[in-house]
């Protein structure tokens, strides 16, 4: 076993990534750790926890180093582990097939996005919460209201997800967002085509989830692609836009547009 490496922490806990992380992903992890989190001793973070940062950064962003460091994880039985966060209790009956039904949707989009399953714990990046999602605009000027947690994705996927629905009292709109101790790592809007392809519901949605990591205008330009320039009852587009995916589905009758935090 390579004693080159800690047995006492994981890297990729260290840095909060996915073992699967892109370099670019770690690279801007490590810069948010470092500088908007203030973790560097410069700032008045702690010596001893900015050492062990760039300790993993150190192995983690070089692509021969990592190789090795993956092999010496694997043979140390080290894993990350996400905190735990608590169940939130529904405040409406849950409907469970539409909760299937949603579900359903989202598990295809994530699978398009290679990102299936969702992060058990935020990546710094992450700015969206689920405080904030009845008190902004989708639910003060777009009417969505709560209505339950899917169990059987909890159940799934484990207790530290909560996998929220909201529904709009009138005009159709769906929505389904996952969130890790009460911040969002990704979410769906679905209803209606005329619905989903409001301006205004499309940039709420972008802001809530992402915390304004991602601009609402190139999401915009994916949803105008699929509804104006592909052919076909069933159209797809799915991009990287920054630190999060997009997934765009349009149907007959119905359109779906997925965000997810990237990487898994």
């Amino acid at each position: 076993m390579n004693a080159r490496f800690r047995t006492d922490v994981d890297y990729y806990e260290v840095l909060q990534v996915h073992p699967n992380a892109h370099p670019a992903v770690i690279r801007k992890v490590y810069h948010v750790l470092m500088l908007e989190l203030r973790h560097h001793p410069d700032l008045g973070g702690d010596l001893e926890r900015a050492q062990l940062i760039n300790e993993a950064f150190a192995v983690l962003s070089d692509p021969e180093r990592r190789q090795e460091y993956d092999r010496f994880r694997l043979e140390a039985g080290l894993r990350s582990e996400a905190p735990g966060a608590a169940r939130t209790a529904a405040e409406h009956p849950a409907d469970p097939e539409l909760h299937a039904a949603l579900l359903e949707r989202l598990q295809e989009a994530m699978t398009a996005l290679s990102a299936w399953p969702p992060r058990k714990s935020p990546p710094p990046f992450c700015r969206g919460r689920v405080a904030g999602l009845e008190a902004g605009p989708l639910g003060r000027t777009y009417g969505f209201r709560y209505t339950g947690s899917i169990r059987s994705a909890q159940e799934r996927f484990g207790p530290e997800l909560d996998f929220r629905t909201y529904a709009q009292a009138s005009g159709g709109a769906r929505m389904l967002v996952v969130a890790a101790g009460g911040v969002l790592v990704a979410g769906m809007l679905a209803g209606p085509r005329d619905r989903i392809g409001q301006e205004g519901l499309v940039r709420a949605f972008v802001v809530e989830v992402t915390g304004g990591e991602v601009d609402p205008e190139a999401v915009g330009r994916l949803l105008h692609g699929v509804e104006y320039l592909d052919t076909g009852d069933r159209r797809r587009r799915t991009r990287a836009l920054d630190l999060w995916l997009a997934c765009v589905t349009r149907e007959p009758e119905e359109t779906s547009l997925v965000l997810a935090a990237y990487p898994p």
